[in-house]
């Protein structure tokens, strides 16, 4: 049976504008050497992506779940609301003033719905705000809203996050210099952010043969920005466990700790879209990269580059 190759992250996300990694495996294959960048069968980086990728839908699935929903209001004579029959029943009583008062409100599927405002829902935990006479908002309660799967998210996140930028290093390492040479015990020369510092040897390296262009790109507010918006959150992630997390049910929000270090713990950082601008911007970042690694291979048509 044929299979359909999925190798590159294009390949499952479409509209991703990292979209020369076949690219560099033609330019790498042109020369013997596709085999530093993916097998036959899988690129180790888009397994990386993918895995982001991943973690990202599950913290967007838990931020949906967890967000408040606004309705119209419909009063029917007896000074009860029904709300709109696609998300289920809405009920409660009309009080005096013309808001809502909810002494006993609840959502519920249409063949559970009762009439007593005092009844029991079956399945459903949320409560009703206050709310004028236009429109409801209708807020989670439930104390389970997929903490595990919220918190499975965040590290398939960020952990492949660290993973895709030591991959990164791997490959540069390896395209430029001869990979093993440079992996000694200096911990400087073994992480991503030997290439985000211009005083790093090997960045100085590459610099004095001439390739400005993956230097501009390495070192630039882009590269540093992702690694020092993130290594505090990898770093506690991958040593010492987990990340505290604070659920806002009135704004639907999920905020992680500004600094996980930190005592008292202040969160201010909304995750969602802090994951999603950190997700485009490495996106960008890979392309760049892998571009500026093009032109080079294509300028001196040997590996290692130095």
């Amino acid at each position: 049976m044929p299979t359909v190759s999925m190798k590159y992250f294009k390949d499952h996300v479409p509209s991703s504008v990292f979209d020369n990694q076949a690219n560099l495996a033609a330019a790498l294959n042109g020369l013997g050497q596709r085999s530093i960048l993916e097998s036959d069968e899988i690129s180790p980086l888009t397994l990386r992506m993918f895995k982001m990728q991943h973690g990202l839908n599950e913290i967007e699935n838990c931020v949906l779940n967890l967000r408040p929903l606004t309705f119209p209001v419909i009063f029917s004579q007896q000074g009860h609301y029904i709300g709109p029959q696609t998300n289920g029943e809405l009920f409660g009583t009309q009080a005096p003033s013309g808001s809502i008062e909810y002494v006993r409100s609840y959502i519920t599927r249409r063949d559970d719905w009762t009439t007593d405002p005092f009844a029991t829902p079956p399945v459903y935990n949320y409560r009703f705000e206050r709310a004028d006479t236009d429109q409801i908002r209708i807020i989670n309660d439930n104390s389970k809203v997929h903490t595990f799967t919220l918190h499975s998210g965040i590290y398939d996140f960020f952990v492949n996050l660290d993973s895709a930028l030591d991959r990164i290093r791997l490959e540069l390492n390896s395209i430029y210099f001869d990979g093993l040479k440079v992996l000694d015990n200096s911990r400087g020369n073994k992480y991503w952010n030997q290439y985000t510092d211009p005083n790093n040897g090997i960045v100085r390296a590459i610099s004095a043969a001439g390739f400005a262009g993956i230097v501009r790109v390495v070192t630039g507010a882009l590269s540093t920005s992702i690694d020092q918006r993130t290594s505090k959150y990898r770093n506690r992630l991958i040593h010492d466990g987990d990340l505290e997390i604070h659920l806002d049910r009135l704004s639907g929000s999920i905020f992680l700790p500004d600094d996980p270090l930190a005592t008292p713990l202040v969160f201010s950082t909304d995750l969602l879209p802090y994951v999603q601008s950190i997700f485009a911007d490495i996106q960008i970042l890979f392309r760049d990269i892998y571009s500026e690694v093009i032109n080079d291979l294509n300028a001196r048509r040997r590996v290692p580059l130095i």
